[in-house]
């Protein structure tokens, strides 16, 4: 029988059992042999609620029920059922009917959810998934409604995570926002790719390399389209400035195509679907000096074929641009030109960039430099 805690001012750190728990949870996450140690820890301080809700916040903390493959193994399936037989578990589970706010502050409300999301995703991924029954399906629907409440903005900044730097988020937003697919297939380009690196296919990793680029760009460009929906064009400044920075590259790459002066930050490449095109010039440009390295005079520089590819970069990043500005932009015209304002960003006046735009173009020409100021002599 384990132990009484003593000392009500007593942290958590210092009660028995506690430390093998954390030991348990940071050594071994959510891996098959952490699961046995936590229930065992669990089971011995049930009759002590105060412990057991302690417990469970160190396991939301560190996220040890965040996978889909966690929930779908029995170890964890046993710590929620042993949460549940708990003093704490039972008065949490007493069938009184509480609002979603009151059920969002609970740990082991929001623990349950999560673990009923996530056990979803893991049977829809078998081969003839289960289909739930009346009760089963109450439950989950009650574990997305409360998510659903309590997640909003982890969930945004997630997606705007994911939008901006191709960040995985973890699995329960994946199942949440309907990312679950793409996710799955770029698991599995994942395992070719090593299976490919263990068998010395250097031909095949870079064509799955390919592949996985483009999944990852359709990811990040399905997150940024959910992120912009869900916030109803009430999008925050940072978001906006990393927008324009990459319309702002965009539109350089449509002018200029590709150079080798100019960097463009590889997440914005894979979103649009660039990545593939520079990964051929840098091919070209390889095999070319290798050669040169090894004494072969012989082969020149591969210009026209990177003319190609550049041209094939002005044409994407052209159409890519307009996609944005059309999506996120509003056009005003002007007499030489026209201005591009931010649909959503109330801080900023259209008359007052569209002034702002024209005295710059006034000012400074293509090469960066100050053009003297015209004088109109008046008569």
């Amino acid at each position: 029988m384990a132990a009484t805690p003593e000392g009500g001012g007593a942290s958590a750190t210092d009660i028995p059992g506690f430390g093998l728990l954390r030991q348990s949870v940071e050594t071994w996450g959510g891996g098959r042999r952490g699961g046995a140690p936590v229930r065992r820890c669990v089971e011995d301080y049930k009759d002590f609620p105060e412990m057991t809700k302690r417990q469970v916040e160190l396991l939301l903390e560190h996220g040890s029920l965040y996978s889909i493959r966690q929930a779908g193994r029995p170890e964890w399936q046993a710590v929620i059922e042993t949460l549940a037989g708990t003093c704490y578990g039972r008065q949490t589970l007493d069938g009184t009917r509480h609002s979603v706010a009151e059920e969002a502050e609970n740990p082991l409300s929001l623990l349950f959810a999560r673990y009923e999301e996530l056990r979803e995703g893991y049977e829809n991924r078998r081969y003839k998934p289960l289909l739930p029954t009346s009760e089963i399906q109450a439950r989950r629907n009650e574990a997305h409604r409360l998510l659903n409440y309590r997640m909003r903005e982890s969930d945004l900044a997630a997606l705007k995570d994911l939008a901006l730097k191709g960040k995985r988020p973890e699995d329960s937003v994946i199942l949440r926002h309907g990312l679950e697919t793409g996710y799955r297939e770029l698991d599995g380009l994942q395992r070719q790719w090593r299976e490919e690196r263990i068998d010395d296919d250097y031909p095949g990793m870079e064509q799955t390399e390919r592949q996985m680029d483009a999944g990852r760009g359709s990811l990040m460009r399905q997150a940024a389209a959910l992120y912009e929906e869900k916030l109803a064009g009430r999008l925050p400044g940072d978001y906006l400035e990393a927008v324009s920075d990459e319309r702002k590259m965009l539109r350089e790459l449509a002018r200029n195509g590709w150079s080798e002066r100019v960097e463009i930050p590889r997440e914005t490449l894979v979103k649009y679907g660039l990545a593939e095109v520079f990964s051929e010039i840098a091919s070209l440009r390889w095999n070319y000096h290798l050669s040169q390295d090894n004494g072969d005079l012989s082969r020149e520089y591969p210009a026209a074929a990177i003319d190609r590819h550049s041209r094939t970069i002005r044409e994407q990043a052209a159409r890519e641009a307009e996609k944005l500005e059309k999506r996120l932009f509003l056009t005003g015209a002007g007499r030489k030109g026209h201005a591009i304002v931010l649909r959503t960003d109330s801080r900023i006046r259209p008359e007052d960039l569209f002034r702002w735009e024209q005295k710059n173009r006034r000012q400074v020409d293509d090469t960066e430099q100050r053009k003297p100021v015209r004088r109109v002599r008046k008569f």
